[in-house]
C-alpha cells in the first residue's frame, strides 16, 4: 500500500484584498497545516521556538532567526518541534505578488549584481529557495514593523508596507550577494545529507543509527555527533518527527484505519504509535482525525488558509 502525499495550493486572492498585494501575519505553526504551494512569493521568518521546515521534501531544522524566501510554486510547510504550549514555533509570514516589485525594480534596481538578482529568485519555477540566518536583529525589527503596519492601517500605510518590503528584500539581497560567512546558507555535509534523503524515502522501514551510519561510511559515534550537530535532533527524534508528520497527513487525507496508518509510517507496535502521537500532539490519532474533520481543515483541496 503506497503513501500519497497531499500538497494543497494557496491562492493570492484569499489574502490580497486591496490594490497593494501584500499580506503579513504572525502564525503559531501546528501539525494541522498541510504542505502547500502558492501563486505568490512568501518570506518566512522564525521569531520564536524551534522545529522543522519541509521545503520540496527537504526537512530543515529551524530556530529563531531563520529566514526563508519561498518562490512561486515551491511546496513547503513548517512543523513545530513539540506540541507543548511553552515550546511553540512562531513564524512571521510576508506574502506578496511579484508585479509591483518588478515594476519598482525596473525604475530602481533592488540590487545590481549581474550574476544574481533577488528578483530572479522570486520568479515562478525558480530552481531553489533561499535560506539564511540573521546575526543581529535587523530582520526581526523589519518584520515587527511590517506586522504593525499591516494591522494598524494608519495614514500612508500602503506606501509604508511597500517600502518596508523593499527594505526587507534589499537586506536579504545583501546577505546573499556578499556571501557573509556569519549568515550562511544551510548546507548539510554530503554524508548526513545522504542519510536524510534515505530516511525520507524509507521512513516506514526498520531504521537504526548503526545501519544508516554504516551506509554513509561513518562510525556510529561520528555519525551521531554530526547528525545532531547539523539537524539539532538525535537520530531517533528526527525519525519520529518524520513518521508522526506522515501519519498526520494520512489521518487528514485518507480513511485508512489507525493501525493501517501506524504500519504505513513504520510503527508495528500500535500502543507505541499512540503514545508517540499523543506525546507530540497532545491528542490520540483518533481525536486528531475527528478534530480535523470537524474543523474542515482540508475540506477544500484548492487552497490552504494561513492564519
Amino acid at each position: 500500500m503506497s503513501v500519497t502525499k497531499v500538497v494543497l495550493e494557496a491562492k493570492g486572492e484569499t489574502y490580497f484584498n486591496s490594490a497593494l498585494p501584500i499580506h503579513v501575519n504572525r502564525a503559531k505553526e501546528t501539525l494541522q497545516l498541510a504542505e502547500h504551494t502558492h501563486d505568490f512569493v512568501e518570506i518566512c521568518y522564525v521569531c520564536e521556538g524551534k522545529g522543522f521546515h519541509v521545503v520540496n521534501d527537504q526537512i530543515i531544522p529551524v530556530t529563531k532567526g531563520d529566514l526563508f524566501v519561498i518562490p512561486i510554486g515551491t511546496s513547503h510547510v513548517f512543523r513545530p518541534d513539540s506540541a507543548k504550549k511553552n515550546q511553540q514555533l512562531i513564524v512571521y509570514n510576508c506574502l506578496f505578488q511579484m508585479e509591483p516589485i518588478l515594476e519598482f525594480s525596473q525604475a530602481i534596481p533592488i540590487d545590481d549584481d549581474p550574476d544574481y538578482s533577488i528578483t530572479d529568485l522570486l520568479q515562478e519555477n525558480s530552481a531553489s529557495y533561499l535560506h539564511c540566518r540573521e546575526q543581529g536583529s535587523e530582520l526581526a525589527e523589519l518584520f515587527n514593523k511590517l506586522h504593525q503596519e499591516f494591522g494598524q492601517r494608519t495614514i500612508g500605510y500602503p506606501l509604508m508596507r511597500f517600502t518596508l518590503l523593499i527594505q526587507l528584500l534589499v537586506q536579504i539581497s545583501r546577505y546573499r550577494n556578499k556571501g557573509d560567512p556569519s549568515i550562511p546558507l544551510t548546507s548539510l555535509s554530503s554524508s548526513i545529507n545522504q542519510a536524510l534523503d534515505y530516511m525520507k524515502l524509507r521512513f516506514n522501514q526498520p531504521l537504526t543509527l548503526e545501519l544508516i551510519a554504516q551506509m554513509t561510511g561513518l562510525s556510529s559515534r561520528q555519525f551521531y555527533r554530526l547528525f545532531k550537530q547539523q539537524t539539532g535532533q538525535t537520530f531517533v527524534q528526527y525519525l519520529q518527527n518524520i513518521r508522526i508528520t506522515k501519519s498526520c497527513e494520512l489521518l487528514r487525507s485518507t480513511d485508512n484505519k489507525i493501525n493501517e496508518i501506524a504500519y504505513l509510517v513504520g510503527y508495528h507496535d500500535l500502543k507505541f504509535f499512540h503514545a508517540m502521537f499523543k506525546q507530540r500532539l497532545g491528542l490520540t490519532p483518533r481525536q486528531y482525525r475527528m478534530k480535523e474533520r470537524e474543523q474542515g481543515a482540508v475540506a477544500d483541496g484548492s487552497q490552504v488558509i494561513v492564519e
